[in-house]
């Protein structure tokens, strides 16, 4: 019975401190203000202001312009700036940014947009032709940590038709090709954070080696030999 008698008047301290306090509620924190969505490779940089009263921020996020409740994925307790990754590049994402308080959660700040995308490929690609190969060559770029060479014999190269040797440097010798057939080439760089855009595509046809000479004639004099040949095709003096 002393025990009940203790817990109901700690109950009645408890209710008149609470009431003494005026029972105020806290307000949730301002809104987070200068949101700033800044595109890389394959991800985003989202940056805000930080507020009064905030614990932690919420990062709000959609492929969707039409952001809402339906359709919009949160990231919880993140800091300033946060690396939104493994994201689509060429692809549009909208961001925003609530605070968390005591009080609440703030309303959504303004929604900023960003779209990921690739580092240019190297600027140059040169292709030297010879009897059945071609060498590739192109110039190094910054922070690279490899390179792709891109082939194909379609003139409207792309990811879906070519074929990829991975792994190669500069100059590199396409070998085992067929003469006097178009073959067509782009590169792409391998950084840290992940592929380029492809290069420009440059062509290259192997050609076979020039035949050999026919009707050769030589005359000699006490002074001199003169040697003389019929031109063949491919050939050059």
């Amino acid at each position: 019975m002393r025990v009940v008698v203790f817990a109901f008047v700690a109950l009645l301290a408890f209710v008149g401190c609470s009431s003494d306090s005026g029972g105020e509620i806290a307000d949730p924190p301002p809104t987070p203000a200068s949101v700033v969505a800044t595109p890389g490779n394959e991800r985003v940089i989202v940056e805000w202001s930080g507020v009064s009263n905030a614990m932690i921020y919420n990062l709000h996020w959609s492929t969707d312009a039409n952001f809402s409740a339906a359709n919009v994925n949160t990231i919880s307790n993140v800091r300033s700036p946060y690396t939104h990754e493994q994201l689509t590049n060429n692809s549009e994402y909208y961001y925003a940014v609530t605070a968390v308080g005591q009080g609440g959660e703030s309303q959504l700040s303004m929604i900023a947009q960003a779209t990921p995308v690739a580092p240019p490929g190297p600027a140059s690609v040169v292709v030297t032709a010879s009897n059945e190969q071609v060498t590739i060559e192109w110039p190094s770029v910054s922070g690279a940590l490899t390179y792709n060479l891109h082939w194909s014999t379609d003139p409207d190269l792309n990811p879906q038709n070519a074929t990829t040797i991975h792994n190669v440097s500069s100059p590199y010798t396409h070998t085992q090709l067929s003469n006097d057939t178009d073959y067509y080439y782009a590169v792409t760089v391998v950084f840290e954070d992940g592929e380029s855009q492809l290069s420009v595509v440059s062509p290259g046809s192997p050609l076979p080696p020039p035949g050999k000479p026919s009707q050769m004639t030589l005359a000699a004099t006490t002074e001199d030999v003169t040697l003389q040949w019929n031109e063949v095709n491919g050939g050059s003096r």
